[in-house]
């Protein structure tokens, strides 16, 4: 009779690349960089393996926590545990006292955002407010820039009030497109058509790259062009902004049927 293989050793079995992270030479920081490069490659098992591999060293380790959340095999398993390593993290910030200049503090802001990142991807735009609306609390000046995600939150969900009330909170930030563009839907949602108007045109005068996507419709636009642009070291008025202001903003573009027909009949008057 043919010998069963060993279930246990099958159910362990972990790729070679990992069991070499495993060796004595792999720091924790070196293995989640690892983890790190595999989620840029969009290798999102591989991922997970390092980043376990990573916790079982470091079991602390915010970074190797987030990365792990992220890419566990599906969102129901993502969401249990993002919300087990928040509620650690919550525990130790009290504990310890970490202050902005903290790198745990910062570690733990990422992840909040993260999980608020992963949330709206789900539709659970009640609850990814709430992680953002944390961040802010915990980190007024919020440099992370989460702030945006919940402008484009709150005009998902048709709360101008709310939106107008965080964008008094930036004042600096009253020109931005990563404001003006959730307000203008916002409006647009409230047929407030004289304030969309306004907001519209005010983007396509920042630069020509706004009326240009409007008139080849705005998400074709975005998802032709974002494995292009560069995510960290965009300047104000370039195409790259504008497509970040649109990455930013993609769900709410889906959620709000015929405003990228408005915006290109305003480029036409």
């Amino acid at each position: 009779m043919k010998e069963q293989p060993n279930q246990e050793k099958i159910l362990h079995f972990v790729p070679k690349d990992a069991r070499e992270a495993n060796g004595s030479g792999n720091t924790p920081e070196a293995v989640l960089e690892k983890a790190r490069l595999c989620m840029e490659n969009r290798d999102y098992k591989m991922a997970n393996t390092y980043a376990k591999t990573c916790l079982e060293r470091d079991p602390d380790n915010l970074a190797a926590q987030t990365v792990y959340a992220m890419t566990v095999i599906n969102d129901k398993e993502s969401e249990e545990q993002f919300d087990l390593f928040l509620k650690k993290a919550v525990t130790r910030m009290q504990r310890e006292r970490w202050d902005v200049g903290d790198e745990r503090f910062a570690a733990y802001l990422q992840m909040r955002g993260e999980y608020g990142n992963l949330l709206t991807e789900e539709g659970k735009y009640h609850l990814a407010c709430h992680q953002y609306e944390a961040i802010l609390e915990a980190d007024p000046l919020d440099r992370q820039k989460h702030r945006y995600r919940l402008a484009s939150l709150y005009a998902i969900l048709e709360q101008r009030e709310r939106l107008e009330t965080l964008l008094q909170k930036y004042p600096s930030q009253e020109e931005s497109p990563f404001f003006q563009f959730p307000l203008a839907v916002a409006a647009f949602k409230e047929s407030d058509y004289a304030v969309a108007d306004r907001l519209m045109r005010s983007l396509c005068k920042r630069s020509k790259h706004w009326a240009d996507a409007f008139r080849q419709d705005m998400f074709v636009t975005l998802t032709d062009h974002m494995d292009d642009y560069d995510k960290q070291g965009y300047q104000p008025g370039t195409f790259d902004e504008m497509l970040a202001v649109l990455d930013c903003n993609a769900i709410l573009l889906v959620t709000t049927p015929g405003f990228t027909d408005y915006g290109i009949s305003l480029t036409y008057l």
